[in-house]
């Protein structure tokens, strides 16, 4: 359970950097 919370949370800071990446450009 852990685990699988820890991958949404990873999921999510990479969404969160692509967007900041998109904005930037």
């Amino acid at each position: 359970m852990k685990d699988l919370y820890n991958d949404r949370v990873v999921f999510f800071l990479k969404v969160e950097k692509i967007k900041d990446m998109t904005f930037q450009l």
